[in-house]
């Protein structure tokens, strides 16, 4: 670790935040002989800091070859990726 920055937050107000993605399952993509590329391992985050989630959990075992998890699914008092408030 390089650098850290520490911030006073207030807790009525929502904050911008990376969470770490952890993706679940095996593709059904991959047992067919395709290649799985993870792109990113983090998810920019908007919510109350009391909801800030750990992580993201993203099931990727449906995805067939030439499929994409882009549009992660809303954790509950937050939103994540590049859909942003």
């Amino acid at each position: 670790m390089l650098h850290i920055d520490f911030r006073q937050i207030q807790m009525d107000e929502e904050i911008r935040s990376f969470v770490r993605i952890e993706y679940v399952g095996e593709p059904q993509g991959l047992k067919k002989g395709g290649i799985r590329t993870i792109v990113t391992d983090q998810a920019e985050v908007k919510c109350m800091p009391q909801s800030l989630p750990e992580s993201i959990s993203i099931d990727v075992s449906s995805l067939e070859v030439g499929d994409a998890a882009r549009n992660f699914a809303e954790t509950e008092g937050s939103v994540a990726g590049g859909g942003c408030r």
